[in-house]
């Protein structure tokens, strides 16, 4: 188990023994992203290097959650270039997206 403090004190637990891996690559694991926590600020840094870690299907099935969608899409294109596209976004934009999210657009 590794728990992870963000800037504001609260804690998030990542438990390795749940990976199908066996128990020494878990330990190894746990190690390597215990190591690079120190780099993070939020909870969202930790959870974007857990998903890495999780089996395919398991990241497929939260791949739903919205949040976490548009939270991968922003670690793929980088958080300088998503701060800059939010910056950008006209209201209609946003309204496109909030249709998507909602599953409310026909394709």
């Amino acid at each position: 188990m590794v728990t992870v403090v963000n800037k504001a004190g609260h804690g998030k637990d990542f438990a390795f023994p749940g990976l199908p891996v066996p128990e020494p690559m878990q330990r190894s694991l746990a190690t390597v992203f215990a190591a690079q926590q120190v780099r993070w600020t939020s909870h969202y840094s930790a959870t974007a290097a857990w998903n890495r870690l999780m089996p395919e299907h398991r990241w497929h099935q939260r791949w739903y959650a919205h949040w976490q969608r548009l939270d991968d899409l922003a670690d793929k294109v980088g958080r300088p270039s998503w701060a800059a596209a939010r910056v950008r976004a006209s209201d209609t934009d946003r309204t496109l997206v909030d249709l998507l999210l909602k599953g409310q657009l026909a394709s």
